[in-house]
């Protein structure tokens, strides 16, 4: 592959893509983030962008109508995305034996730090830049929370368990 030769590679990509694109014996470094903070982030982004692909579907809806649309979709997408698997159970193992660093976002500054280092690289400035701005139709009712847990049930569990043991998941190397 025409990626296989950086000995850096960044993007949003889940683990059957980059599998696809890197060497076999690749190791990856991802960051979690909170189930609920990453839907109301994607739904935001989804209905303000324009130039998104779902923006027509999605744009004249709220949060609980994208929830309501698109909630069978989204279950266990983080687990789905960083290791194929549909529960947490099976998502930290995998995340053991794949990842040279899994983190969450209150770790963000360490995971800079360490990636930098394992590329001889100065500490970076870390900061935020990708911040979608809020269109204001984040509703949120009884029927949408629950929809919700129910949603992001084994994602909740997967970032739980990385957060209360951040040191585990931190220690292995590029």
């Amino acid at each position: 592959s025409v990626l296989s030769g950086y000995r850096f590679v960044g993007g949003h990509f889940s683990l059957a893509e980059a599998s696809a694109r890197l060497r076999p014996d690749a190791r990856y470094v991802t960051l979690l983030r909170d189930p609920v903070a990453r839907l109301l982030s994607a739904f935001n982004y989804i209905a303000t962008w324009d130039g998104h692909p779902m923006h027509a579907e999605f744009r004249d809806l709220d949060f609980a109508g994208f929830i309501a649309r698109s909630g069978n979709g989204l279950a266990s997408l983080a687990c789905q995305q960083l290791t194929g698997t549909d529960t947490a159970a099976e998502a930290i193992p995998a995340l053991k034996a794949r990842y040279a660093m899994v983190a969450t976002t209150g770790s963000l500054p360490l995971l800079g730090r360490t990636v930098a280092a394992w590329l001889g690289l100065p500490p970076p400035a870390m900061t935020r830049e990708n911040v979608t701005p809020g269109q204001g139709r984040i509703t949120l009712d009884s029927a949408t929370c629950e929809a919700l847990l129910a949603v992001t049930r084994e994602d909740r569990l997967l970032f739980d368990h990385v957060a209360a043991a951040e040191g585990e998941f931190l220690r292995g190397s590029a």
